[in-house]
């Protein structure tokens, strides 16, 4: 028994000594009840919804500002229906109401009038939701609903898109960090750096061969995605194969700043994991709509190259977009960023 306890005192002494361990055991099951705890929301509030009034009548202005003071909707005016489908367009808006010119008259003379509701269809469960939360404020029998983008709601032409995203970032980050890591525990950097060849050149031959076999893989998923699951597909293949590269690089490059910083590549790849993977996962609109979570946390997602690239290709997948410049810019920026930083780290290993 005293044997039994000495080895157990033991163990507790080393692994209060053992920073990794009290990390993987205290901080990391706290920071995922943090993160699901907020991210993870079914409730929906402050729906960004568009009108268009051809009515303007005292009866519409009350019937707004009844539907506000729910707190289920956010209201912006739009002059014309088509203003109100470039803000779906761009995915300023998830809801819309366009109020006919005869709907006060209708309504008092009939007792309802028809009001035509456009959802964006693109995630099938929000579409959903939205649609019965419209219903619990007005008669089915007034309801005009249209679901744009996906008219049946096949949740799957929402959830395969994003497997693309995910997919890059496994490649572009953990086996790229990986491989680095790899080779420098090896021994490996030590061999080359004695040759002739330059740092850069180095670093860019062990990330492009990942890169090109993200970039096969992306028109692998679309071809299954287009022959097997019949996912739309609207946009043009040469817009998805810029905006594919373009993701590379802030991926290329967050996976580069890892791997200056981490020592071994078991801690590459749990790094790798837990600031890539998951936050992809959860915080940038893969499953859990990103307007949904509290206002610091949709900040986070932003620094997040899956947040942008999502957007990206369900636009191009469902919507037929075909230029996307502030995603562009916020994946420019983070890649330089990234960059930035793995250069900072590199130089401190170096000296």
């Amino acid at each position: 028994m005293h044997s039994f306890l000495t080895i157990l005192w033991k163990e507790f002494i080393h692994i209060r000594r053992d920073r990794r361990t009290v990390v993987i055991a205290f901080i990391f099951p706290l920071f995922m009840t943090i993160l699901f705890g907020y991210a993870i929301s079914f409730d929906l509030k402050q729906i960004p919804t568009g009108v268009v009034d051809f009515d303007k009548s005292p009866q519409v202005r009350e019937m707004l500002l009844s539907l506000s003071a729910s707190e289920y909707f956010n209201f912006t005016i739009y002059p014309s229906v088509k203003e109100m489908s470039d803000g779906f367009q761009k995915g300023d808006l998830k809801c819309g109401f366009v109020i006919p010119p005869e709907f006060s008259r209708n309504l008092s003379r009939k007792g309802f009038s028809k009001i035509q509701v456009l959802i964006d269809g693109s995630d099938a469960n929000l579409a959903r939701k939205i649609s019965q939360i419209i219903q619990r404020f007005f008669l089915k029998s007034s309801l005009n609903i249209k679901f744009l983008y996906n008219p049946e709601l096949h949740s799957r032409n929402f959830v395969v898109p994003g497997l693309i995203v995910i997919l890059m970032t496994i490649l572009g980050v953990i086996l790229t960090t990986r491989s680095i890591v790899g080779e420098r525990e090896r021994g490996n950097f030590e061999l080359l750096s004695t040759t002739p060849v330059r740092g850069e050149i180095i670093i860019l031959g062990k990330l492009i061969p990942y890169g090109i076999i993200a970039l096969i893989n992306v028109f692998i998923i679309t071809g299954f995605s287009l022959l097997i699951f019949h996912i739309p597909f609207k946009g043009s293949f040469l817009s998805l194969f810029f905006y594919s590269l373009l993701f590379l690089f802030p991926t290329l490059a967050l996976g580069t700043m890892i791997s200056a910083f981490a020592t071994t590549e078991l801690t590459a790849i749990t790094v790798s994991f837990v600031s890539t993977m998951l936050p992809s996962i959860i915080l940038s609109g893969f499953i859990f709509p990103v307007r949904n979570m509290p206002q610091w946390l949709q900040w986070i997602s932003k620094i997040i190259p899956a947040t942008h690239f999502l957007h990206i290709v369900r636009g191009i997948f469902l919507k037929g977009i075909g230029v996307f410049p502030r995603e562009s810019l916020w994946l420019f920026v983070l890649g330089v960023i990234y960059l930035l930083i793995a250069t900072q780290g590199v130089k401190k290993r170096v000296e």
